[in-house]
């Protein structure tokens, strides 16, 4: 916990001079839905927010998006009296290079993200009452997607995202709306 304490102190402290020197314009705000799938567990379900973050100081086609994202996975065997869940809270920032084809609007880049991963057992019936066990794991990630051409303020989204986090692989389908400002 502390070297996560360290790193996020570190980011907020080298980005001061950025953030006072550079004009920062915040362009929209995306809600989506993501279908995860974990690496040896079926696919299930999460909710993502983030917002949208361009600069004067940053390429024009540049976007930074910090993201908030959660999801929750539960498995329950009544016969055997099993109850397992697994739950990630993930912070992250990732930037986008974004492209116009028409009113195509293809997207691609990467980011860094902070994960909290946190497992639960419960199988009283084999001796384990509550076992519990969490992860704090910092990991980058890959995105692409497409954004259609918005109506009125509404943007939608499509896109796909791969999260590195050791021993916990995700591979999200994210699909959504967002407000452009």
């Amino acid at each position: 916990m502390r070297g996560l304490f360290r790193f996020l102190m570190a980011v907020a402290l080298l980005s001061v001079p950025v953030v006072a020197h550079a004009q920062i314009h915040m362009t929209g705000m995306d809600g989506m839905m993501q279908t995860v799938k974990q690496e040896g567990q079926s696919a299930f379900s999460g909710l993502g927010l983030r917002a949208r973050i361009t600069s004067d100081d940053l390429p024009v086609h540049l976007t930074l998006m910090p993201t908030i994202e959660y999801w929750r996975n539960t498995a329950n065997l009544r016969d055997f009296n099993i109850e397992a869940a697994q739950k990630d809270m993930t912070l992250g920032l990732d930037a986008r290079y974004e492209m116009t084809f028409g009113t195509w609007h293809p997207y691609a880049g990467g980011g860094l993200a902070s994960h909290w991963i946190n497992s639960t057992l419960s199988a009283p019936q084999q001796g384990i009452k509550n076992a519990e066990e969490g992860h704090t794991k910092i990991a980058p990630d890959l995105l692409a997607g497409l954004q259609l051409a918005p109506l009125g303020p509404i943007q939608s989204f499509l896109e796909v995202k791969y999260a590195f986090v050791s021993d916990y692989q995700q591979f999200k389908l994210n699909w959504g709306l967002g407000v452009n400002f």
